[in-house]
C-alpha cells in the first residue's frame, strides 16, 4: 500500500477524493455488485497488483503461496 500511494497518506486521500466526482460515484453505484466483483478480482491478478500468484487456475496471496510450497515440499519429500 505505502509503495503505491507513498508516505503522504493526508496527500494520498486528498488525490483520491478528487477524482472521487459525484459523476463517478452515480457510474458506481449504476453497476451490478457481480460487475464490482469480478473488477476487484481482476485488480488482485494483475501482476503490477502483487497481490496474489497464479497458481494453475488458482490465484493465492503470498501468505497461502507460502504454506502450499511449504506443504508441496514436505510432501515431495516423504
Amino acid at each position: 500500500m505505502q509503495k503505491a500511494v507513498g508516505d503522504d497518506l493526508e496527500a494520498a486521500v486528498r488525490d483520491l477524493m478528487e477524482i472521487l466526482t459525484p459523476q463517478r460515484r452515480l457510474q458506481w453505484a449504476e453497476g451490478a455488485v457481480k460487475d464490482w466483483a469480478n473488477e476487484s478480482f481482476a485488480l488482485t491478478e494483475r501482476t503490477e497488483t502483487r497481490y496474489c500468484k497464479r497458481q494453475d487456475t488458482t490465484c493465492l496471496c503470498q501468505d497461502v503461496l507460502h504454506v502450499v510450497q511449504h506443504l508441496n515440499a514436505v510432501a515431495a519429500a516423504s
